[in-house]
């Protein structure tokens, strides 16, 4: 993440380093993002620069948390839609983040913020556990309890772990080759169906 002195700047310069970064890593991929570039667009000396972020995979760590502030918003409008069904939700979430990153404009920084979780490990889905509390006791309000074996929060946010290891996973190999986009989706709607009904025959439970 970036150091304590950047979040300290006046909130214009902030904003205009990160308005840089975005459009640079919107503009080429992971291995073409130049630095001097970025410095040049927000018009800041080198050395300032190297005091906010250390390196390129930093951009992408502050970058992947400035997007996960839209995904939270998206994943709970999806969740009110279909009416509180949990399994549906994550579903349909996996196939709209999908449809944001091909829009041009972001279609570069998803891959890029892909290649770097996939390849640098640089995040992962713990940050529901280390940052997503307030987010899952939302979801938990909003989902339907009636038609889950769920009878507590804790039990719940276990789901909603696993659910988001299943997408999390499966949004990083698609944007990091989109050729596979529909046989991923396929796989991933086949996963959750079975952690959704299960695959223990009803005799042997």
């Amino acid at each position: 993440m970036p150091t304590e002195r950047f979040f300290n700047l006046p909130e214009e310069k902030r904003a205009r380093i990160t308005r840089a970064i975005f459009e640079e890593m919107c503009r080429v991929p992971y291995d073409e993002i130049s630095i001097n570039k970025i410095i040049q667009s927000a018009d800041i000396p080198r050395g300032s620069f190297y005091q906010y972020f250390e390196n390129k995979d930093e951009l992408l760590t502050f970058m992947l948390k400035d997007f996960q502030k839209q995904l939270f918003t998206m994943a709970k409008d999806t969740l009110i839609e279909v009416d509180g069904d949990i399994f549906r939700t994550f579903s349909v979430f996996l196939r709209r983040v999908i449809a944001f990153g091909e829009q041009e404009k972001y279609c570069t920084l998803l891959q890029n913020i892909s290649y770097g979780i996939k390849y640098n490990h640089i995040h992962d889905a713990k940050m529901l556990q280390k940052r997503g509390t307030n987010f899952l006791n939302e979801l938990f309000d909003l989902t339907n309890m009636r038609e889950i074996n769920i009878q507590t929060k804790e039990d719940f946010w276990d789901l909603a772990y696993i659910l988001t290891l299943l997408i999390w996973s499966a949004g990083i190999d698609i944007f990091l080759d989109l050729s596979k986009k529909e046989e991923i989706l396929t796989k991933t709607e086949k996963r959750i169906n079975m952690i959704k009904y299960g695959v223990m025959k009803e005799e042997t439970k």
